[in-house]
């Protein structure tokens, strides 16, 4: 029975391709079966053996790609099914995306999907995200629209997606009325740590959670596409509020800007997205080069030992600092240190 169960989850997460990524795939089939990682890393152990699917094998998780020898149902046939299906219903714009590639969703028809889309424009007045919108017309999935803005204004025959996507929560710290810059950064832990008042700084600093790459988007410098959420003794300084938030849509350079995160590719990519949103940011040296020295020590792990060895490097990141010191030691020594 789980046998059957995770061959026809894998054929609905191919969704016709031949391969698949590896990364996160026991936690993909999973969830879709309802059925424990261990139970499925021992199923697809057995579809390997049976030459079903072929992969590397690592800590009890496919890498690399995953090549699938499923039964997949003939790709023409679908799609010609697909495409006739829409030439039935109607929209006011083009159908090109939508006939592009079939969207297949979990006991559900081409005509039920193609129903769905085609209530969108019922949508056209609202105030609704998109997430709100998918759940509404997809029977409680808030995700089928995700990155499908492009496919959404075609059918409605607009330039862009009327729909917004949910806004940015950013989470904001301000300790004193005499900050004069903002420290983005990204782990959760360092900025409450950070909030607390346990990083010691020349500077008096507010503290910005970066959340990874969200905050390296221009989306944070607009009103409308994000959302500003200040730590409860932030509200004491009202002034460094009205201050902030002028700096933040880019009316004033007021402020200046530094960010600091993991010593490792990720990080410096993170740094490199902030860039392009706030020119004049910097990475943060007091915090960086302490980190850097543990690193030219000895210390800090390995990509492999992190799972980070999939990580890209930036190449460049616009900041001299993290372009001539911090990345070239990257490279040198092959070793990442967690901010933490």
């Amino acid at each position: 029975m789980n046998n059957e169960k995770v061959r026809n989850a894998i054929s609905l997460l191919a969704n016709g391709k031949e391969k698949m990524r590896g990364q996160g795939f026991v936690k993909r089939v999973a969830k879709k079966t309802h059925l424990s990682e261990c139970e499925v890393s021992i199923e697809l152990i057995a579809l390997r053996k049976k030459k079903k699917i072929e992969c590397d094998w690592s800590n009890n998780e496919p890498i690399g790609n995953v090549i699938i020898h499923l039964p997949i149902p003939d790709r023409l046939k679908v799609k010609t099914e697909w495409q006739d299906e829409i030439d039935k219903h109607s929209f006011p714009g083009s159908t090109k995306l939508l006939k592009s590639r079939p969207i297949f969703l979990e006991g559900r028809s081409h005509n039920s999907i193609i129903s769905a889309f085609e209530r969108i424009p019922n949508y056209l007045n609202s105030e609704l995200y998109l997430r709100e919108i998918s759940s509404q017309l997809f029977w409680g999935l808030s995700k089928v629209l995700d990155s499908r803005e492009n496919l959404i204004a075609e059918l409605l025959g607009l330039e862009s997606c009327p729909f917004p996507e949910k806004p940015l929560s950013i989470r904001v710290h301000i300790p004193s009325h005499d900050v004069q810059g903002v420290l983005f950064i990204e782990n959760e832990v360092s900025f409450l740590v950070a909030c607390k008042g346990r990083l010691v700084s020349d500077m008096p600093l507010m503290f910005v959670y970066a959340s990874g790459y969200k905050t390296g988007t221009p989306r944070i410098r607009d009103s409308s596409s994000a959302s500003v959420f200040y730590s409860a003794s932030s509200i004491a300084h009202n002034d460094v509020v009205a201050r902030f938030e002028i700096w933040l849509e880019g009316k004033d350079e007021e402020f200046s800007s530094f960010f600091w995160g993991d010593l490792d590719f990720s990080g410096m990519g993170i740094l490199a997205s902030l860039k392009k949103v706030f020119p004049a940011i910097e990475p943060w040296e007091p915090g960086y080069s302490q980190m850097l020295n543990s690193v030219l020590k000895g210390n800090g792990h390995t990509p492999e030992e992190a799972g980070k060895d999939k990580q890209e490097d930036p190449g460049s990141t616009g900041c001299k600092y993290a372009d001539s010191i911090l990345l070239p030691a990257l490279r040198l020594h092959g070793r990442f240190l967690d901010q933490e």
